[in-house]
């Protein structure tokens, strides 16, 4: 199981993008959030219901979690990301 791998590389896209430190150090934050504290949040609850870290590893993606065109939208909410601020 990847970890949120449109999020994620939005925020570490933003953060490479940032214009100044405070900026870069917030998607920092968000990326950290999203890669390490919500995926521990998604495992928790996997074991939950039973499934191993090792079943939950090998899952593969659904095309509905990654989306039917992630990176079109990523490259909108960058264009947009851009232009706020």
């Amino acid at each position: 199981m990847r970890p949120a791998p449109a999020a994620a590389l939005l925020f570490g896209l933003a953060a490479a993008r940032s214009p100044d430190l405070d900026t870069l150090r917030r998607f920092a934050e968000l990326l950290q959030a999203t890669a390490v504290t919500e995926m521990d949040l998604h495992r928790s609850y996997a074991a939950e219901l039973g499934i191993t870290p090792a079943e939950l590893a090998e899952e593969e993606m659904a095309a509905v979690t990654r989306g039917s065109s992630p990176r079109g939208r990523l490259r909108g909410t960058l264009k947009l990301s851009s232009t706020c601020g």
